[in-house]
């Protein structure tokens, strides 16, 4: 399959340039980084039947008439980049895992893997990795955890859906920026017991300092299930807790991670309530000052949740023009 490129005028890296231009927009933001200089990159899907699912390994390439060229990825110090692609698969499927296909991990700061609500063009662009109008489906680091769902849940996603492998890159050293990531991603036919979404926890992207932490307030009407899946710093991230705060004050700790190394950890997978009132926080802390900002070498502050039914964890705010619809911070 063919994945046409096409090219975007300069703008400032600023939040209210990236809302103007969202809204303006109407759908997942045309925000302008540098153009990109390799018109037939995109990706290869190649199809494997497993017992119960079918697997699609989707990998990014330099040229997809010549699948063995990896992708230049980056021409400065850092850059994201944008994989858009249908889904390949006919009629509605549920997502069963996604696991992260790491070729270059001194390159790879992050991946991320989302469908646009919107509908749009398949095709390889630099992005600033805005996201109005799209669901997040997973988000992983440069140690690639990976999302397994139980045999009860699964994510839906429609036949023909537009999908976007968003790859930011950081070099971390002098190696020629050649990557063919990508992203393995197993679906089944079955409609399971439990239909779930990914929701985003986290901080302020202008953060700055030691510590910094994020409160997650949904506006719930009844009690939703939810569970956390895996958080994730940078390089310099040195722990991240969860806590829930009920109506009354209460609060509890529902997840902590210490690492000598940031990485993404998977959390226990006990299914847990959250009742109206409640809320939840993120706390990053990390070796000395640091900064969060828009661009890929900075710091960040994530923790990813599985909740039911989709879309009740979330708050339709600033963030979710970066993060897609299902982000509450």
């Amino acid at each position: 399959m063919h994945f046409h490129s096409y090219r975007r005028s300069m703008c400032a890296v600023s939040l209210c340039s990236l809302l103007a231009t969202a809204g303006a927009v109407g759908q997942d933001s045309e925000v302008p980084p540098p153009k990109l200089d390799q018109p037939r990159a995109g990706v290869t899907i190649r199809a494997t039947e497993q017992a119960d699912v079918t697997c699609y390994a989707i990998t990014t390439t330099g040229d997809v008439n010549a699948p063995e060229q990896k992708f230049w990825a980056s021409w400065k110090r850092s850059s994201v980049v944008a994989f858009r692609f249908r889904a390949p698969w006919r009629g509605t499927r549920y997502l069963k895992s996604i696991r992260p296909l790491i070729d270059h991990r001194n390159l790879l700061e992050q991946g991320k893997l989302l469908r646009s609500l919107v509908g749009g063009t398949p095709g390889t662009v630099s992005s600033f990795g805005v996201h109005p109008n799209s669901e997040l489906l997973f988000s992983w680091g440069r140690s690639g955890s990976a999302l397994e769902l139980d045999a009860a849940e699964g994510i839906a996603v429609p036949a023909d859906a537009l999908l976007e492998l968003e790859h930011h890159y950081t070099s971390l050293d002098d190696a020629e920026p050649l990557d063919g990531s990508g992203v393995e991603v197993c679906v089944s036919p079955e409609v399971p017991k439990r239909l779930v979404a990914v929701t985003l926890l986290g901080v302020p992207s202008d953060f700055e300092g030691t510590k910094v932490t994020g409160v997650c307030k949904p506006k719930l009407s009844a009690s939703i299930d939810w569970r956390p899946l895996a958080a994730y710093t940078r390089r310099r991230g040195q722990s991240v807790t969860l806590d829930r705060t009920r109506s009354n004050g209460e609060t509890e700790a529902v997840f902590a991670w210490t690492a000598a190394a940031p990485q993404p950890v998977r959390a226990d997978p006990t299914w847990l309530t959250l009742d109206p009132g409640d809320k939840l926080s993120v706390t990053c802390t990390y070796d000395g000052p640091v900064k969060g900002a828009l661009e890929g070498y900075y710091e960040a502050c994530e923790m990813l949740v599985l909740h039911t039914p989709p879309g009740a964890l979330a708050t339709r705010s600033i963030a979710s023009i970066v993060n897609g619809l299902y982000t509450c911070m």
